[in-house]
């Protein structure tokens, strides 16, 4: 699948590479890394708590994690 991003007279175009599915943001942030999903971040719990903030830990069970990688077209 694509997606084309907009925003005024600008777009570009992405591929969607690959779907993983994570039971935990935990597991998640060890298998993307922190250098993809959170340059600034410096350890996985500093990144977990940037999560919580949007995601509830119920939520995080409920659901689960996605991760969607994506190539610009």
């Amino acid at each position: 699948d694509t997606i084309v991003w907009a925003s005024g007279p600008v777009s570009f175009q992405t591929e969607i590479t690959h779907i993983a599915r994570y039971g935990s943001f935990y597991n998640y942030l060890i298998s993307e890394g922190l250098n993809r999903t959170l340059p600034d971040i410096h350890s996985i719990e500093e990144g977990v708590a940037i999560y919580r903030k949007f995601f509830t830990a119920a939520d995080e069970r409920k659901y689960g994690v996605v991760a969607i990688h994506l190539r610009i077209c």
